[in-house]
């Protein structure tokens, strides 16, 4: 009974990976476009993007520093925690899917 708990409580909680599966593409998606835009304001170089259509690639692009967090909680035998960030990634797939129906 012991060694169950044991494993258990290693496994950690879902909740911590889905913040932090949430929070990481957020970020990446940030320095992305505070790095690419030139001197426009940020708002305008948003709709120059949304214009484009492109913003549903660039989420998916900012959705692979989630891969190697995935794989780190996996490392370290974390299961919950990567379950977490699969969460994570399927409540952006809903947002990709959201942006590329409703874009322009």
């Amino acid at each position: 009974m012991n060694e169950m708990k044991k494993k258990s409580g290693k496994s950690g909680n879902m909740i911590p990976g889905v913040i932090a599966g949430i929070i990481l593409p957020a970020i990446c998606f940030l320095v992305i476009l505070l790095v690419k835009r030139n001197d426009d304001p940020l708002l305008k170089y948003l709709s120059v993007v949304h214009s484009f259509g492109i913003i549903p690639k660039l989420i998916s692009l900012c959705l692979l520093p989630n891969l190697i967090l995935f794989f780190y909680f996996i490392r370290l035998n974390r299961l919950k925690n990567a379950r977490g960030v699969i969460f994570a990634m399927f409540i952006y797939g809903i947002l990709i899917l959201i942006t590329k129906f409703a874009g322009p």
